[in-house]
């Protein structure tokens, strides 16, 4: 595949919008393909050259972009130094504030963004131009910090980001011993940390640790990650919605919210995703956690809804917003054939116009992904009461798998199943 990259015609692009020829995605890839194949022990200073000889004829901001940053680490594999420090030099100039942001970035989109772009340039300079990291690394690593923390990585960009910060780490190792870190609790007792041995130290703290103290004498920042495991203790008192509306309920056969159930019997679980302020959101996970004392009934074992059953739709000409309506028939609870098959979802029911991309249900939990859309998406699905008791029934929660920052779950609940 990477020979075929080199090879094949890099003549077009598609701009957005334009099909005026210039650098974009397609030499990103030829330029990438270079550099794995040297990394496979290939001799491509021939295709190096003559990409860079195309580019240069054509508009040069190219030795901005990330498409000179993996030909520079091409030439640096091949003992080319000279050559690989002019064009690694020019990606780095780009950064104006000494901030943000290096390279002409890729666009915001599924696969490719800033937080991705700093990740590859952290990865080759590590790699490659070690002696760059004292300066770039941190304002590097800083980017990738915040985009960890701000939630503002997806697929791609969490993999390029474990690769840099791994090649960081391996070259913070060298410091090691340079830095101490020391539980203090709140009664300001200090208890120092005894750190592993590993390029990244994983510890953990005790229960009455307030805040910690960290010292560093190198010439690398130390960064640090705290993790909290487990549920939140009491349910959100509102529903919240960033990009897209998540809402649930728990009926009975004829459509009615239920907060008692008897042990055996099934009740549905009604989920319903639609996007607001924008038209669609594309890659949305929603994950139903089951309250205690249910389970998922097998699409075999279900007893079929009520065909008269009335289901709830947006009011006609409301475009999805919210208004809903207790009239009109959907599909009288059969699976919708899309939901058959391939997606795993012959356990799932949907509404009218309601599609589905896959379904997995798990021993605590029901995992659905669809994309939403202006119109109301609505998803159900069969549970059975096993347990006696009063259980806390989770908040839904959504969020687009390539957009963190697009996410919404719905108000928490309570339901008490009894004896027959």
């Amino acid at each position: 595949v990477a020979r075929q990259e080199v090879t094949g015609d890099p003549d077009y692009y598609y701009g957005w919008g334009s099909r005026e020829r210039h650098y974009g995605y397609s030499d990103r890839n030829v330029a990438y393909a270079i550099y794995l194949l040297t990394r496979q022990g290939q001799l491509m200073s021939a295709e190096a050259d003559a990409a860079v000889k195309r580019l240069d004829a054509g508009n040069r901001s190219w030795r901005n972009d990330t498409t000179a940053l993996w030909l520079a680490a091409a030439y640096s594999r091949m003992q080319q130094k000279d050559l690989a420090d002019a064009l690694v030099a020019g990606v780095l100039s780009t950064s104006a504030t000494g901030a943000r942001s290096f390279g002409w970035q890729h666009g915001s989109w599924y696969f490719a963004n800033e937080m991705s772009t700093d990740a590859e340039i952290l990865y080759i300079l590590a790699k490659h131009f070690p002696a760059q990291l004292a300066k770039y690394g941190p304002v590097l690593a800083k980017g990738l910090v915040n985009g960890i923390n701000g939630n503002r990585y997806q697929t791609y960009a969490s993999g390029t980001t474990l690769l840099a910060l791994d090649a960081y780490a391996t070259i913070a190792a060298q410091e090691q011993g340079q830095y101490s870190v020391a539980e203090v609790t709140a009664a300001g007792v200090v208890r120092p940390l005894t750190l592993p041995t590993t390029a990244t130290a994983k510890l953990i703290l005790k229960p009455d640790t307030a805040k910690l103290r960290v010292s560093n004498a190198g010439k690398l920042p130390t960064y640090g990650m705290l993790a909290e495991m487990g549920f939140p203790r009491r349910t959100p008192e509102a529903a919240q919605a960033h990009g897209i509306e998540v809402l649930r309920r728990i009926v009975d056969d004829q459509n009615a919210e239920v907060s008692k159930v008897e042990v055996g019997r099934e009740v549905t679980m009604e989920i319903r995703l639609r996007a607001i302020d924008r038209d669609a959101v594309t890659g949305v996970a929603l994950v139903d956690l089951l309250p205690g004392g249910f389970e998922i009934v097998p699409p075999a074992e279900s007893l079929p809804l009520a065909q008269d059953m009335q289901q709830a739709t947006p009011q006609e000409g409301e475009g999805g917003d919210g208004e809903y309506s207790e009239s009109g028939q959907e599909n009288g609870g059969t699976v919708a054939e899309e939901s058959k098959g391939q997606c795993n979802c012959d356990w799932v029911t949907l509404g009218a116009g309601t599609k589905i991309d896959f379904a997995e249900p798990r021993e605590d939990r029901a995992v659905l992904y669809a994309n939403a859309t202006r119109n109301v998406q609505i998803f159900r699905y069969r549970v059975k009461a096993v347990t006696e008791g009063r259980f806390t029934v989770p908040p839904t929660y959504g969020e687009a798998m390539y957009d963190r920052a697009v996410y919404g779950f719905s108000t928490g609940a309570t339901i008490e199943v009894v004896k027959p």
